[in-house]
């Protein structure tokens, strides 16, 4: 099968690696390099102001505070230090165009860190380069939700079996695919993205 519509992440897939980029910002502080991840995992207030953050029910603001208080930092300015270390991955925008170029139907579907704050997607020109920009807190709806993947796939003008995902994130790629959608779990690894050129008929 041929899906007509392609979705892809933002942080991970778009970007080099979220999860690295916490390491790394957590190394960068002297904290132990999985203190963020380890954080959002198993910190109830940690994970539960993050998801109300994405779904845009609190502020980034408060994201920043909490977080920072688990790792004992400073709060100010916490999300712009952190996703300034993302860089652009060239290979899967130029996906992206060529898939739109093909007549694929593309579109953002990111799971953001609330709003109110820093934005994590200045300078991308994501809604020039895409047909759709579904962003969490914006929608009021987070993966991995389910009426945030039929919303994205009905703004693409498709229906959820129709469409293909790329995310970095399992449980987002194991609800799209309960949805029939077609879902790559994106880790950067050779081959993934001919995997995805073959969903979208570009091989």
């Amino acid at each position: 099968m041929v899906y007509q519509g392609l979705l892809l992440d933002f942080g991970g897939v778009l970007t080099s690696s979220l999860y690295g980029r916490m390491v790394e910002f957590c190394t960068e502080l002297g904290l132990a390099p999985d203190a963020m991840v380890a954080a959002l995992a198993r910190s109830p207030d940690a994970a539960a102001v993050m998801a109300l953050a994405e779904a845009g029910r609190v502020s980034q603001r408060e994201f920043e505070l909490t977080v920072a208080r688990q790792l004992g930092v400073p709060s100010d300015g916490l999300v712009e230090r952190l996703v300034s270390g993302l860089l652009p991955r060239t290979e899967m925008f130029d996906l992206a165009a060529r898939a739109r170029a093909a007549g694929v139907r593309t579109g953002v579907l990111s799971n953001s860190l609330g709003g109110g704050g820093y934005d994590i997607y200045t300078g991308y020109d994501l809604n020039g380069l895409f047909d759709v920009v579904v962003i969490s807190h914006e929608v009021e709806l987070r993966k991995p939700e389910r009426p945030i993947y039929e919303l994205a796939a009905a703004k693409l003008g498709l229906r959820p079996r129709d469409c293909a995902l790329v995310d970095d994130t399992e449980a987002n790629v194991l609800a799209a695919r309960d949805l029939g959608m077609a879902a790559v779990h994106f880790t950067g690894e050779p081959g993934q993205l001919a995997e995805v050129e073959r969903l979208i008929g570009l091989t």
